[in-house]
């Protein structure tokens, strides 16, 4: 049983100019975020395209918002289902009493959850999409503080970092 590659054009927020990337992805699935309110393409990207910078081998799992996505084409090319994982990044979080005395909820799949004898919580668990996850955990504001996985503290700092600096500008 194998599928077929899909190609599409697709509009990231992220890009500055404004213009649409092809991309040449092997579909793993879709999914509803209930939280966002947005469809998603789940995808092994294998590459993406654009007039600036040409070809770019990307090789990776990532995720399309629906409705960015246009001028989808199904290749001829196929591909054996279930041969690629996204990669899996350590997510700590700690989660202040106020948060933790209620019960924590598990927001990720295979977590577990420490009650600290100051009432805090610590949280370990596991992230197949840190860009989303950590805007999930941004929801607690103050009262929660990433202190593990290498790229995760590093990610949360450049968000925190970020919004600081656009309430200092005003």
């Amino acid at each position: 049983n194998s599928q077929r590659l899909l190609e599409f054009e697709y509009f990231s927020p992220s890009q500055s100019d404004r213009l649409a990337r092809k991309h040449q992805v092997e579909p793993q699935r879709y999914f509803f975020d209930p939280v966002r309110g947005h469809y998603y393409l789940e995808g092994y990207c294998l590459e993406t395209q654009s007039t600036k910078f040409g070809r770019l081998t990307q090789e990776k799992i990532m995720f399309y918002r629906l409705g960015r996505i246009r001028s989808p084409i199904i290749l001829p090319r196929r591909f054996a289902p279930g041969l690629r994982h996204p990669k899996v990044h350590e997510l700590v979080y700690l989660l202040d009493t106020q948060i933790a005395r209620q019960g924590v909820t598990e927001h990720f799949p295979n977590c577990g959850i420490t009650y600290l004898a100051d009432g805090r919580a610590e949280v370990r668990a596991s992230s197949t999409n840190l860009f989303m996850d950590l805007r999930t955990l941004l929801h607690y504001g103050p009262s929660c503080q990433v202190t593990g996985g290498e790229q995760a503290v590093r990610e949360m700092k450049y968000l925190v970092e970020a919004m600081y600096r656009r309430y200092e500008e005003e």
